[in-house]
């Protein structure tokens, strides 16, 4: 009868673990995928890779309000505002705050951010940025920078 008691409450404490995402379930949450997407969008923003920042979207998107009807011309785009970059010293994001509504989500943060030109001194920012998404099938796609 104890083994009995002892093997009820184990196997309703493994439920209870399973159904509050405690084994396992975090790493492929929702949130998860932003964070994954955001943490691209930081490593190729460093690397100045437009194509790559391109691809975490999808289209028709708007790009500092402009209205980009395609991959390649938001490639385009992105890497007309390199052009003016020689290097990011820095580029951070911190401070994230995720909002997930069905199949819509919405990421704010701080982007902490260095850069050398050659057209002018070094310069640094602190500043704050939002981020809209769109979850296409399994998958969480930028909809607008």
């Amino acid at each position: 009868m104890k083994t009995e008691f002892l093997m009820r409450i184990t196997l309703l404490m493994l439920v209870a673990i399973i159904a509050t995402g405690c084994i396992g379930g975090s790493s492929n949450s929702d949130e998860q995928k932003i964070n994954d997407i955001l943490d691209q969008y930081e490593q190729a923003t460093k690397a100045k890779d437009a194509k790559l920042i391109a691809s975490l979207a999808t289209y028709p998107i708007y790009i500092a309000n402009e209205y980009v009807t395609s991959e390649t011309k938001a490639a385009e785009r992105l890497a007309a505002n390199f052009r003016f970059i020689d290097r990011f010293e820095q580029f951070e994001i911190t401070d994230r705050e995720i909002s997930i509504q069905k199949n819509e989500a919405v990421a704010t943060f701080t982007v902490k951010s260095a850069t050398t030109s050659r057209f002018g001194p070094p310069s640094s920012e602190e500043r704050q940025q939002t981020i809209r998404f769109r979850k296409v099938g399994k998958t969480w796609k930028i909809t607008k920078f």
